[in-house]
């Protein structure tokens, strides 16, 4: 019986050779591909490293660090208070200075007179200094960054453009709950469209965080933006000044109420992006002392800009393209990094999402090219390299790598994409299933030893630490005194048939001896 894949692979193959013979395309005008810059995706375990770092940070650590802040700043403020009434006493015409204003004088004169108090309140605390820590809420703000950006997929300036109340919950089209992030969407639109996108649970934690973090600096710029439209409105002023302040204001209403914010000289309260959040990402990703090793390199496009040996440069363009890529791989069952936070992206909510208005509908175009790119390489793997195979399907491969045709192929990657266009393959965990209907409605993800029959199985190295654990579960339930023989015998099944792929796919397993098991003077 031939599988659905042995008869694409005929059909494309066939289809490859003969466009070969072609003197000329006639279709040429029409034919072509679309080229768009790479981004490269971070290396597997450092997400998974980042991001346990981050929501430590977030659900552990950011509550202390916020209750802190917050005796700081009333300290200050009642410092700021005493201190203004003094100034006014003593220059009630007000004063020249270096200074824009008074009220940067002032807040440079509370900063002296509190610093000794402050650095006291720190070091009780168990920070070093208040330099340290104000190094720890910046990493907090990083944090919050990182894994809206993580569970999102957003671009930068979708990032920016989140803003205070943007995290909601909504119930799905069966009852189940799910969590949307709120911005603005730039990409391939002349102005910035409103847009969602789907994100895990643990999103709203980073946001709630990030508002609590940024309340100081939204109350400053909705202050200056006040008292901006208060001058603007007071009377005449030259053209020049008042065209500065125009953009201060349109600037300062922009940012006011920004989710994540920094402040940038002369006190500008901006969203936190580009260069700054590059900056940031980059110290928070040295505090782990996570560094790219040599299986990293393999994945590298830019080894100019990702060196063995030093931490990865972690920017934000990255991040879109690495979750594309995570959920491409939790959408073929092959998700071994965060998985728990990405089981919301089942393939039924992935059509639900391109389907819906007002999302991001270019994400999921991302998501759907990766997985055809991650399906090309698992086949183009499983036709042009020595890898063993096992299963059904995978000993059709086998024999299609002996008949030698693919030494014909000019573009192999071409082909195997091609090829991927009319094949799903989904992970089960112990194989890879090619089944275009519904041979075993699922029986294979709980029953292994149904995928060994199954002509749409493949099994290859990848899968090779699951079966030895299988092999091991077999060992381990076997020694149980109480098991009964219908139980025995299933198990005998089951090891020795993840025995026999054990040695198909290379390793060197020998029938394991059940001579010293509870029941071998039983009859089965």
């Amino acid at each position: 019986m031939e599988t659905d894949l042995y008869r694409l692979f005929s059909f494309y193959w066939l289809l490859i050779k003969l466009r070969g013979q072609l003197t000329h395309r006639r279709w040429h005008q029409t034919y072509g591909w679309v080229i768009r810059e790479i981004d490269q995706v971070i290396a597997p375990h450092f997400p998974a490293k980042r991001v346990q770092q981050a929501l430590d940070l977030i659900e552990n650590r950011a509550e202390h660090l916020l209750d802190i802040r917050d005796r700081i700043l009333r300290y200050r403020r009642d410092i700021g208070v005493s201190l203004r009434i003094t100034h006014r006493v003593k220059y009630p015409q007000g004063f020249s200075s270096i200074y824009r204003d008074e009220d940067i004088y002032l807040s440079v004169r509370v900063s002296h007179l509190a610093s000794q108090h402050i650095n006291a309140l720190c070091a009780d605390q168990g920070l070093v200094s208040y330099a340290g820590f104000k190094k720890h809420i910046i990493h907090l703000r990083t944090a919050c960054y990182l894994i809206c950006a993580v569970f999102s997929g957003m671009r930068d300036a979708e990032l920016a453009s989140l803003e205070v109340g943007c995290f909601s919950r909504r119930e799905g089209n069966e009852g189940e709950m799910f969590c949307w992030l709120k911005g603005l969407t730039y990409k391939l639109e002349a102005d910035p469209m409103p847009a969602e996108w789907m994100v895990p649970d643990i999103v709203g934690n980073a946001v709630r965080v990030a508002t609590r973090l940024g309340e100081p600096q939204r109350a400053r710029c909705q202050a200056r933006r006040i008292k901006l439209e208060t001058l603007l409105s007071e009377g005449a002023m030259p053209d020049a000044a008042r065209n500065a302040l125009l953009l201060e204001l349109d600037e300062t209403r922009k940012h006011q109420y920004a989710l994540m914010v920094t402040e940038k000289e002369q006190g500008r309260i901006l969203a936190l992006s580009g260069c700054v959040a590059i900056s940031c990402l980059r110290d928070f990703a040295s505090l782990a002392g996570v560094i790219v090793e040599p299986p990293d390199a393999d994945g590298i496009s830019d080894h100019s800009a990702v060196s063995v040996g030093q931490p990865w440069p972690l920017a934000p363009h990255q991040f879109r393209r690495t979750f594309a890529v995570y959920v491409a791989r939790h959408l073929m069952g092959d998700l071994r990094y965060l998985s728990e936070h990405f089981k919301h992206w089942s393939m039924d909510m992935t059509l639900y999402y391109a389907k819906q208005e007002g999302l991001d509908h270019t994400l999921f175009s991302d998501v759907l090219t990766e997985r055809d790119t991650l399906q090309a390489l698992m086949i183009e793997t499983w036709l042009a390299t020595d890898i063993p195979l096992a299963g059904k399907s995978g000993k059709r491969l086998l024999a299609q790598r002996l008949r030698g045709e693919l030494k014909t192929v000019k573009d192999l990657r071409d082909f195997c994409r091609q090829l991927g266009d009319d094949v799903f393959i989904r992970g089960t965990g112990h194989s890879w299933c090619m089944a275009s209907g519904n041979e075993c409605n699922g029986l294979g993800l709980y029953d292994a030893l149904h995928c060994l029959s199954c002509e749409n199985g493949v099994i290859d190295s990848t899968q090779r630490p699951i079966w030895r654990e299988i092999r091991q579960q077999q060992i381990d339930v076997l020694h149980c005194p109480d098991l009964g023989l219908p139980s025995q015998a299933r198990c005998l099944d089951h090891l020795r048939e993840a025995e026999r792929i054990l040695r198909e796919l290379g390793d060197n397993v020998e029938p394991y001896d059940i001579s010293d098991a509870p029941f071998s003077g039983k009859t089965l």
